[in-house]
């Protein structure tokens, strides 16, 4: 069961960061629909509902690494709200930190699925 929930939050924090970065590429948009789409992006990958699953499953460590890794996503998708997405200094720092966190958490994830065995 934990590591259908790892990989399925797993999927959809990665999911929800490869849409996002699709998101900053499309031109076209207003501020106020990216800041939108960024909103339902984030809403529809199912990493709200996952998260608070990993929060009640996981060990406290793995679950403060899985809240870790939704924060730094969250942040992510609220560079939208800058005036020019193209041009924001902040986003490859975000987008740093988002890697950072995912890889920290799939290690953790490991070692957490290798020490049940």
């Amino acid at each position: 069961m934990k590591q259908q929930l790892y990989a399925d939050y797993l999927g959809a924090l990665s999911l929800t960061t490869h849409r996002l970065r699709d998101l900053k590429r499309k031109a076209g948009s207003t501020r106020e629909e990216r800041v939108q789409q960024a909103g339902e992006i984030l809403g529809s990958t199912n990493a709200y509902h996952l998260r608070y699953q990993m929060l009640i499953i996981a060990p406290p460590r793995l679950g403060d690494e899985a809240d870790q890794a939704f924060m730094r996503i969250r942040d992510l998708r609220d560079r939208f709200d800058v005036a020019d997405l193209a041009t924001d200094p902040e986003w490859p720092s975000a987008m740093n930190a988002v890697s950072e966190a995912l890889d920290s958490l799939r290690r953790a994830m490991r070692s957490d699925l290798t020490s049940d065995t």
